[in-house]
């Protein structure tokens, strides 16, 4: 039992010890002082761009050349598609 309570207590101390401060995230100028932030939007458009206009060869692209030659793209390509209603 007394273990029990001790864990419960660190959990809490560490829940309540990592959610302090502010999410940088929402914070506009982290966002564009990041050059990893700049690349993840710059990929996440052109990801959406390429289901917009059902651009199957450019999102194959995307991916490495490893996983180009394990798995069939084309056909989970063709059934993503088949998902995604309209454009965003």
């Amino acid at each position: 039992m007394r273990i029990c309570i001790n864990v419960i207590i660190i959990i809490v101390a560490f829940l309540c010890f990592s959610s302090c401060g502010t999410p940088q995230i929402f914070d506009e100028t982290f966002e564009k002082s990041n050059p990893d932030n700049l690349y993840v939007e710059n990929m996440s458009q052109e990801i959406v761009r390429c289901f917009d206009e059902k651009d199957a060869e450019s999102l194959k692209e995307l991916f490495s050349s490893d996983i180009q030659d394990e798995y069939d793209l084309d056909s989970q390509i063709e059934y993503a598609f088949s998902l995604y209603n309209g454009k965003s």
